[in-house]
């Protein structure tokens, strides 16, 4: 290397010729390759920083997306599960309501009548002959509609209406609230029975059940 050998020659000299010339330029180039050294290892420490930033942030952009996937898997899930039983959750639900939120609709059970038949065509609870021409259908309803301090009374007033009179058309139904029940329970029921053509008493009041099931 014809340049390594001019500049070792020229030092040589130097060395020779100036001493101090010679020790002086020594010192500057070992502090040139110090400060070099030092710019390396900035240089490779930044570069080392940066490679760790860098690895962090995809560490978290892939932990916040396994997050949202698992998150949205979840939400899936629920949703696939609430469309598979929601049919049967209505039902038990609608099956774990309380009997006292029961109401019955009783429509046309009364067979048409003639206004001179007088007190014998009336009916009493048990006696609703087979061969009427409706039936009787069972209703969920609020609480509102059936009390449970009470039982419902649904009754068919004595009186027919001209229509029926005529033979065509429906008997008029009167809802009206179960009187409170007292110590003469036999007395009280026979009076409801002969004040309404047709009685149907609720089974949510269970004092009123217990007291007047002998006499029914």
């Amino acid at each position: 290397m014809p340049g390594k050998h001019k500049t070792t020659l020229r030092r040589w000299r130097l060395k020779v010729e100036d001493p101090e010339k010679f020790e002086e330029e020594r010192l500057k180039q070992l502090e040139r390759m110090r400060l070099r050294r030092i710019a390396k290892q900035k240089k490779w420490e930044q570069e080392v920083h940066t490679r760790a930033q860098i690895q962090e942030q995809a560490a978290k952009k892939d932990a916040k997306r396994l997050k949202d996937r698992e998150r949205k898997k979840e939400k899936y899930n629920k949703k696939k599960i609430m469309a598979i039983l929601g049919l049967s959750s209505s039902k038990s639900k609608a099956a774990s309501q309380p009997a006292d939120k029961l109401q019955v609709v009783v429509s046309n059970l009364i067979p048409e009548t003639d206004s001179s038949a007088g007190p014998s065509s009336r009916k009493s609870v048990g006696k609703v002959p087979s061969q009427t021409a409706g039936a009787a259908r069972i209703k969920r309803a609020s609480s509102s509609s059936v009390s449970s301090q009470g039982a419902s009374l649904i009754g068919l007033k004595a009186t027919p209406s001209s229509s029926v009179k005529n033979g065509v058309g429906k008997q008029p139904l009167g809802l009206s609230k179960m009187p409170p029940i007292g110590d003469n329970a036999k007395k009280e029921v026979q009076k409801i029975i002969e004040d309404h053509e047709l009685v149907v008493f609720s089974k949510s009041w269970c004092p009123f059940c217990t007291k007047v099931s002998s006499t029914l």
